[in-house]
């Protein structure tokens, strides 16, 4: 997949998270989804600019919000695509880093999800 398609399944991925969030039932699933979805703006913002840096006419396509009832599923199908991302960019350190940034997070909630919800 091209960086703005990731960059764009990224912020639907987020959207889904934050909805996750909104209907959760347990505080511990409920504060795991926000640090989740607050945590990926930064990196994406930053992952979209470098991109922008050497492609400016990049066009970011529209993606539905996943299914997010089952938060724990949602999220380990995002992690085979940062992992697939993480592989088409390996050449690019910086856009690498802020990468492996996503997969750090998003192991992080699915043990907290997995643990403590």
């Amino acid at each position: 997949m091209s960086c703005p398609e990731f960059i764009a399944k990224t912020m639907a991925m987020r959207t889904a998270a934050h909805l996750a969030h909104l209907v959760s039932r347990s505080y511990a699933q409920h504060m795991a989804l926000n640090e989740f979805y607050e945590g990926l703006l930064g990196p994406v913002d930053r992952l979209a600019e470098i991109h922008l840096a050497e492609s400016p006419a990049a066009t970011f396509p529209a993606y539905r919000v996943p299914p997010y009832d089952e938060p724990v599923q949602m999220l380990m199908e995002y992690l085979k695509e940062v992992r697939v991302e993480l592989k088409a960019e390996a050449a690019h350190k910086a856009k690498e880093n802020i990468l492996t940034e996503f997969e750090e997070l998003t192991l992080q909630t699915l043990y907290k999800l997995k643990r403590f919800a």
